[in-house]
């Protein structure tokens, strides 16, 4: 029988602490909705986004083009951005960011150009990485429409997009601060609506819709905001799967084998970003799979759910090519 609380009973420290913990996570979602985006992590986030090709002044203003205007029709918070309208403006943050070797700047041509070399992508990423948050939701809308539009003829495609979008979430869930799952549903439907408000009709009659949907965004986010850290985690993922079940993980040892394999990929071109053969990108990687009992667990189908992992990884990233395809299908006019 339920009675009034015991004034003498002491406080169960595993509810305090995870107040503790629910509170601390909500004051981060707070302090990432008012952060500004500044003139400096715009032009790292577009210039991380170009593959270490080196661009013009007026090809960087080109590719902050969307990023502006998404700031302003989500009316994000900022400061500084208006130097970003000007080829001057432009041209100072870039020198700026040259003279502290976080941009690599060449003028020996017929006009400046710059870049950032892999030996400088996490020093960027840096700057980058201070508002990469606003742009999470979008990127995570991409990828779940294109494998909503690869659900079969006679699967739920908004069934199929909603499946993903909250698989994304909680792949990475150690990376970003992400609301709850029905704010975050809420700001997917939202960012959607933006593009049709018809949009779950759309999607539901063809794989077409959802491809035109995807079509929409501007800008294209996937391949500049999530690719470093999917392709840390196939990393990760394939070595588990190259990994013997019945061996015991030693994660130091691990992470060195994964820096090894991430250089190998590198110098392959399997993976894109220097930032991603990191150990600090590794080790959450590792985390995730632990999470999901890929690490340490001695259960026979431990080589299947591994090599499901990795899978699933790999397929994300195909997806995130798709969306740079896309990217370039619109620079070069083919798209609107």
């Amino acid at each position: 029988m339920l009675g009034p609380p015991d004034p003498e009973a002491k406080p169960d420290p595993d509810e305090h602490n995870l107040a503790l913990q629910k509170l601390a996570f909500e004051v981060c979602v707070r302090i990432n909705a008012v952060t500004p985006i500044t003139p400096v992590s715009l032009v790292t986030l577009a210039l991380l986004g170009t593959g270490g090709v080196a661009q013009t002044v007026p090809g960087v203003m080109l590719r902050l083009s969307n990023l502006l205007h998404d700031v302003a029709r989500r009316d994000l918070p900022n400061t500084g951005l208006a130097e970003l309208e000007t080829a001057e403006g432009v041209a100072r943050v870039l020198d700026a960011l040259a003279a502290n070797e976080v941009v690599d700047r060449f003028a020996e041509g017929s006009e400046a150009v710059y870049r950032i070399g892999p030996e400088r992508e996490l020093a960027a990423a840096y700057y980058r990485n201070s508002v990469i948050h606003f742009f999470v939701d979008p990127a995570i809308a991409e990828l779940a429409l294109i494998e909503a539009a690869e659900a079969g003829e006679h699967e739920d495609r908004v069934a199929s997009f909603w499946r993903a979008a909250m698989q994304l979430r909680d792949l990475l869930k150690f990376e970003f601060f992400f609301p709850d799952r029905d704010a975050f549903r809420g700001e997917l439907r939202r960012e959607l609506a933006e593009r049709d408000p018809n949009w779950e009709e759309k999607l539901a009659r063809s794989a077409d819709g959802a491809h035109e949907l995807v079509k929409r965004s501007r800008p294209f986010s996937a391949h500049r905001v999530l690719r470093p850290f999917l392709e840390a985690y196939r990393v990760v993922a394939d070595r588990l799967a190259q990994t013997p079940p019945d061996t015991v993980i030693d994660e130091r040892g691990f992470l060195d084998a994964c820096l090894g394999l991430g250089r190998q990929y590198q110098l392959q071109h399997r993976i894109h970003s220097a930032e991603s053969v990191s150990k600090v990108l590794f080790e959450t990687a590792l985390k995730i799979a632990d999470n999901r009992g890929l690490v340490h667990s001695t259960e026979p189908e431990i080589a299947q759910w591994r090599r499901v992992f990795a899978d699933q990884v790999r397929a994300t990233l195909r997806r995130i090519d798709a969306v740079e395809a896309l990217a370039a299908s619109r620079r070069a006019g083919l798209i609107e």
